[in-house]
């Protein structure tokens, strides 16, 4: 993790913003430097929000979020924590912000998320991936690590995170994958809690053919 300092921390342990390392480069105009990590990048755009519909949480991923757009662009989003033995567990947080490439966001491994308002906004997103110890079964998918919840669950999963650090060669794979399948239109495999028969149960959902 980049060691400069969190500039504004949230009442989650784990959720909070960080300064990027950028360089000004006139008005209003930055150059954007790779944080600390494995100084991978990749940025996102979405024509809505329809991705985010659902809270969404991974247990092998740590988010790092840049938000560039409009300053007269408000996003929303919306936090819990699922995390086992977390002092906040099932807390949860509520923030409006606007895009500023100069400070990102940090989600902790078991946050919850769900964004709206973001549909004009590019997302350089810097992620750390981690792997479960060798005696921790926790469900992990490392091609399938996004756990949908539903906004009309009546209760937030409980889960056990990732606690071993992979190497950036293994984030480069699977970006090198994402990209391969986005680039073939291929619709990919995700997770979601549910309750069942009042117990909650992880669906895995395939893409027919």
């Amino acid at each position: 993790m980049s060691n400069i300092k969190s500039i504004e921390n949230t009442n989650i342990d784990g959720l909070y913003w960080k300064k990027n390392y950028y360089v000004g480069t006139g008005v209003k105009s930055f150059t954007l430097v790779s944080n600390e990590g494995p100084i991978v990048s990749d940025f996102l755009f979405f024509k809505d929000d329809s991705y985010y519909k659902d809270f969404s949480l991974q247990i092998g991923q740590v988010d790092r979020y840049t938000f560039i757009g409009k300053e007269s662009d408000v996003i929303k989003a919306e936090f819990v924590d699922c995390r086992e033995d977390s002092p906040t567990l099932h807390q949860k947080v509520i923030m409006e912000f606007t895009p500023d490439p100069r400070k990102h966001l940090v989600i902790e491994r078991g946050i919850a998320k769900k964004f709206t308002g973001f549909s004009n906004t590019i997302i350089r997103s810097e992620p750390i991936l981690y792997a479960p110890l060798q005696n921790k079964d926790n469900g992990f998918n490392i091609g399938n690590d996004r756990i949908i919840v539903p906004v009309s669950a009546n209760e937030f999963p409980v889960v056990s995170i990732n606690k071993l650090p992979l190497p950036k060669e293994a984030l480069q794979f699977i970006l090198k994958k994402e990209q391969e399948t986005i680039a073939k239109n291929i619709k990919s495999s995700y997770s979601f809690d549910t309750f069942i028969n009042g117990e909650m149960k992880r669906v895995n959902v395939k893409p027919k053919n």
